[in-house]
């Protein structure tokens, strides 16, 4: 996933923290699939991190961000929260698949 590396390559807390409010945004198609490898890449390490996060914050915290791209950026406009952010019944969705993921990695994940 472009610009995701920065935020997986190391195993900090703060870029694990980030790493796992990811779950805030729509990721789809290559974007979805380098996540979760960068999942299956960190497995324990981001549980902690997964399970602290709250969905109704993640979703304000992404149509905040979304809202101020677009007033401060003039090719941004026409971006909507909705195509941008997961809804919060997605994420916590997401959320659980993850933390299934990491108590019990999928043989997609295996070296």
């Amino acid at each position: 996933m472009p610009g995701s590396r920065p935020i997986a390559a190391r195993n900090t807390p703060a870029s694990l923290r980030e790493f796992a409010r990811l779950h805030r945004f729509r990721l789809d198609g290559t974007y979805a699939e380098t996540y979760g490898e960068l999942l299956c890449e960190k497995s324990k390490s981001i549980e902690k991190y997964v399970s602290a996060l709250d969905p109704e914050d993640l979703r304000k915290q992404c149509v905040s961000e979304v809202e101020a791209a677009t007033k401060s950026t003039p090719l941004l406009k026409q971006a909507k929260p909705d195509r941008v952010c997961a809804s919060v019944k997605d994420m916590r969705s997401n959320i659980d698949e993850t933390l299934q993921m990491v108590k019990n990695p999928p043989k997609s994940c295996e070296p």
